[in-house]
């Protein structure tokens, strides 16, 4: 069952819906204000690293649903210490075999999650309409900024994403500069624009009824390094 909420009243927690044709298996809910100053206390958290299209996913799960994503090289210790550090008093428990899992939901052809967001209520409101977006699309700032009701807050809307912590499932990958220039990316310009033609190549092989039979590209072909295996 799909329940739907205004982002602008965090002080109602609970799950909404993308509610979006395209997409509807991404699903969220926000923390409370309270509840966001307790740190995570009362939160068992499960971690790991895993494998993934565009390099290593560092991934944080609670039983209320993914609230932690980023995207690395190698696996990154200091990545560790950032999340970590976004919620002190959680209660964190090694599980890669559950991440790997999570990961794989993520990256599938028709991604599924539930996720625990935590932000201020305009950054959810952002948060919301990129989860919105089409997959294999693209938008500018501007944009973006029309979709959340606010036309002239294109820069704050910039700011609202450079705060998400959950990469991928919160696509601020599919936003462009008014130039059609790849533009800045917390996680990578070069990742960016993998995931970017993930998606494109996916919605193209599912348009032509090709769904899984062709690879589709990662990170590393268009960025130097070693190949995840």
């Amino acid at each position: 069952m799909e329940l739907h909420g205004s982002v602008d009243s965090p002080q109602e927690s609970g799950p909404r819906s993308s509610n979006r044709l395209t997409d509807p298996l991404i699903t969220w809910e926000a923390m409370t204000p309270g509840e966001a100053r307790q740190g995570g206390a009362g939160l068992r958290l499960q971690w790991g690293w895993a494998a993934t299209l565009v390099g290593w996913g560092l991934c944080a799960v609670s039983p209320r649903g993914v609230c932690h994503l980023s995207l690395s090289d190698t696996p990154n210790p200091a990545h560790e210490q950032e999340m970590r550090s976004l919620w002190p008093q959680a209660q964190w428990v090694h599980d890669e075999p559950a991440v790997t899992q999570v990961l794989a939901q993520a990256f599938a052809n028709k991604p599924r999650a539930h996720l625990l967001l935590r932000g201020s209520p305009f950054q959810l409101k952002v948060w919301e309409a990129l989860i919105r977006t089409e997959p294999g699309r693209v938008l500018s700032y501007s944009e973006l900024a029309r979709r959340c009701g606010q036309p002239t807050a294109a820069r704050a809307v910039g700011t609202a994403m450079a705060s998400n912590t959950v990469a991928v499932l919160v696509p601020c990958h599919r936003v462009i500069r008014e130039s059609a220039e790849i533009g800045q990316y917390r996680w990578g310009a070069a990742r960016k624009q993998a995931l970017q033609v993930w998606e494109a190549r996916s919605r193209l092989l599912e348009s032509e009824g090709r769904q899984g039979s062709e690879p589709v590209p990662t990170v590393l072909d268009l960025h130097a390094g070693p190949r995840v295996k």
